[in-house]
């Protein structure tokens, strides 16, 4: 029946996987997967699984290697790589055999991360850390046999981490008429990997030069053959009308990884060249150039002469000069459509509903986000989403106050385009309603990206009948979400949002109109922080350091310090379990995105509340283990110290996703530090400033000294050390309590992030 054999190789140090399915979507994907067995170690194993619900599993009979042979891998310096067969057939169920009209898209994923490694009994535990890069077209494997047929041309990051030209506006993949794709290749910074594509049978070309024409430009052209299968890079110079090899013979001089491919009436080409050749012809591309496209539908000439006709149509010019190192997004021949303008003056007046962010605001320009809806026939609804962005927007309908399980509605910017999305939320993962139609169940769809607002327009029926979708004649909690992520406008939102998603206070329905309420102001969060920090930098430093350098010499008996200490504690210990409270109040679960913050919140919440059992059970002074008791409740305070300030730091960046506050990290940081330093600086001084009353023979000679009357016991009380130690007391109380209330300050007058 015949056999396959795949080869993967990447700079992982997780694993590299290779998923087959008869639609762009892991899910339902057969994966072959080459994955290190351990973080530390260089063992790496080859494993056959399936792809349920965007989860791997085991084949059904629990061998991770079932159906594969002739395994063979290698890991080096980073990279993973692994080689295998798989027979063209295959009876087991839920995968895909190999035969010559069998076309499946081939999805590369991967995990680049130590934490990516799995034992070798295990499907893949944890998911790719990247978005998972799609081909553009079904293709048989056998396809796979020309080296020459394995690149497509990714536009994702046009304008961002690359620079693009396309044609026509907001095309993608295969829709494109033209494309070109230029940027820094990360192996070598002193090339650039560039990326030409056209839909015709004969040759596309890029020039670039000083002037807005073809003659003296630095050419790269992309031909296909005369046999009318493979394809070669050239690298050109334009004298005149006539273009010319850079080196005679030679048709792709200092052109380095070349691939190309010719499929279904498109060619491509993708190849590095540095940015400076030194060559007479080839411009210096770090200057900027205009950039002149050409096509030609002729493939007479060889792969080492020059192109043997002319284009057919005037070349295209871009408007601006670019250097190869600048990301920019050019859509040739084209002109960008004009902005969905999305009116809020029928909020006030009662025709539709609106929730705008920040409130109050009253246009596109001035609110960071839109949600609009209104009924426009008896089971139609009218959506109207814009913020300011350039990935994507998206509105969640939920019976609860979060994403998972929510029906999604979302606006994707993609190359200048926007693009409708119906989506459903299945552990905080995105997934299309249909597997092959991004905008299932939409209509009436329009969008555009302008002045970096990303605004659209759909409808949508109250009832659906999808299982994925809810019934929006009901009322549910809104969330709204932005993220400046992209993703193809065929593929689900692979980019989480940028800040925690905003809900509203209570639910609301389609059929609701006017300004529709405020969103949760997320007070208990706040509430939390600010209790936390009060109790942990503000007191509890001060509350330690009672016992631990002034208790003996700064007070004129026991009882005082130890009222001090034991009300402050106290203090502590009431913050800390409001602490805790609020924040269960509030996120109702445990938070699997602060796992670690959590875990040792929840860590320092049990030693504070078992410190005053612990206390109420000391032994008497003269105790044989009232040391020991001192010491364990001493270290058991400064280990919930340690602890809570590592957790209020680590808490601060999920935070920052619920609250618009610049710097507060380093801020925390260097309070906590301060307060931190300054607890053990004060410690150090105070035992050196006490150290000689601390001796047997001085405290006799003290006491010897000052006879038991009123002058003698002033005396006393007037000890110099006593007063400066006082004096660093109230003083170091002063900073703890002040850089306390100052970051109480910064974290309860934060802003909603968005």
């Amino acid at each position: 029946a015949g056999s396959v054999s795949f080869e993967l190789s990447g700079l992982v140090e997780g694993w590299i996987s290779l998923g087959v399915n008869t639609g762009r979507m892991m899910d339902g994907a057969e994966v072959f997967a080459c994955q290190r067995t351990s973080s530390g170690g260089k063992s790496v194993v080859v494993k056959h699984l399936l792809n349920v619900g965007h989860t791997n599993t085991l084949l059904p009979d629990s061998k991770p290697d079932s159906g594969i042979f002739n395994a063979s891998t290698f890991y080096d310096k980073g990279r993973i790589s692994c080689r295998f067969t798989r027979s063209l057939d295959s009876s087991t169920a839920k995968t895909y055999s190999f035969g010559k009209d069998k076309k499946y898209t081939y999805i590369l994923a991967v995990n680049t991360l130590p934490s990516g490694a799995a034992g070798a009994s295990q499907a893949l535990v944890v998911r790719h850390n990247q978005a998972p890069i799609f081909l553009r077209e079904q293709v048989s494997v056998f396809d796979f046999m020309n080296e020459n047929s394995a690149i497509t041309i990714d536009l994702l990051g046009c304008g961002e981490t690359k620079g693009c030209a396309i044609a026509p506006y907001s095309c993608y993949g295969a829709n494109c008429d033209y494309v070109y794709t230029q940027r820094i290749d990360p192996n070598d910074k002193t090339s650039l990997i560039f990326e030409l594509g056209a839909r015709t049978s004969g040759w596309m070309a890029v020039g670039f030069n000083d002037l807005t024409q073809m003659g003296d430009s630095d050419v790269l052209g992309c031909q296909v053959n005369p046999d009318g299968m493979s394809v070669s890079a050239k690298n050109l110079h334009n004298e005149g009308i006539n273009n010319f090899l850079d080196q005679p013979g030679d048709g792709a001089p200092f052109l380095t990884n070349v691939q190309s491919n010719f499929v279904n009436g498109y060619v491509r080409c993708q190849f590095s060249r540095k940015i400076n050749t030194g060559a007479q012809h080839d411009r210096d591309l770090s200057q900027k150039s205009y950039l002149l496209f050409a096509v030609n539908s002729d493939k007479t000439a060889s792969p080492n002469s020059a192109l043997s006709a002319k284009h057919n149509e005037m070349p295209l010019i871009s408007p601006d000069m670019y250097a190869g190192v600048d990301n920019f997004l050019y859509q040739i021949n084209s002109t960008a459509l004009p902005q969905v303008q999305i009116n809020l003056t029928p909020c006030s007046s009662g025709e539709k509903g609106c929730i705008t962010f920040p409130a109050g605001c009253m246009s596109q320009s001035s609110c960071k986000y839109i949600f609009t809806q209104r009924i426009v026939d008896d089971d139609m609804v009218e959506f109207e989403l814009s913020a300011k962005t350039h990935g994507w927007v998206a509105v969640s309908f939920n019976d609860e106050k979060m994403m998972n399980g929510g029906d999604v509605l979302a606006c994707q910017a993609f190359v200048g385009g926007v693009y409708a999305k119906n989506l459903h939320n299945v552990q905080h993962t995105n997934q299309l309603d249909d597997g092959k139609d991004p905008a299932a169940f939409l209509s009436n769809i329009s969008g555009s990206v302008v002045n970096g607002i990303v605004s659209c327009r759909f409808r949508r029926p109250l009832a659906t009948g999808s299982p994925f979708d809810r019934n929006l004649s009901k009322p549910h909690y809104v969330q709204v979400g932005i993220s400046h992520g992209q993703a193809h406008p065929s593929d689900p939102l692979v980019v989480k949002h940028d800040h925690t998603p905003l809900v509203t206070l209570h639910r609301i329905s389609v059929h609701a109109v006017g300004m529709l309420g405020d969103f949760d102001k997320k007070q208990l969060i706040k509430a939390h922080a600010i209790c936390m920090v009060v109790a942990w930098i503000g007191l509890s430093s001060v509350g330690l350091l009672l016992p631990l350098a002034f208790k003996r010499n700064t007070f004129q008996d026991s009882a005082t310090w130890f009222k001090l200490h034991r009300g402050i504690m106290v203090t502590v210990w009431c913050l800390t379990m409001a602490g805790i409270a609020l924040i269960f109040i509030s996120a109702k679960r445990w938070i699997s995105q602060a796992v670690y913050h959590a875990s040792i919140g929840v860590a320092v919440a049990a030693i504070t509340f078992l410190q005053p059992l612990g206390a109420m059970l000391r032994p008497k002074p003269d105790a044989a283990s009232r040391p020991v008791f001192n010491i364990l409740h001493g270290v058991a305070g400064l280990s919930a110290q340690g602890l809570a300030i590592a957790a209020i730091l680590l808490g601060i960046g999920h935070y920052q996703n619920h609250f618009a506050v610049d710097h507060l990290l380093f801020l925390l940081l260097i309070i906590s530090v301060a307060v931190s330093s300054s607890f053990w600086v004060l410690s150090f001084i105070a035992k050196l400033l006490f150290a000689n009353e601390a001796n047997p023979e001085n405290q006799k000679l003290l006491h010897s000294t000052l006879q038991e009357s009123d002058f003698h016991q002033g005396i006393a009380r007037c000890n110099p050390q006593r007063l400066i130690s006082i004096f660093l007391l109230v003083l170091y109380i002063l900073f703890s309590v002040g850089l306390a209330v100052a970051a109480c300050v910064l974290l309860g007058e934060a802003e909603l992030a968005m």
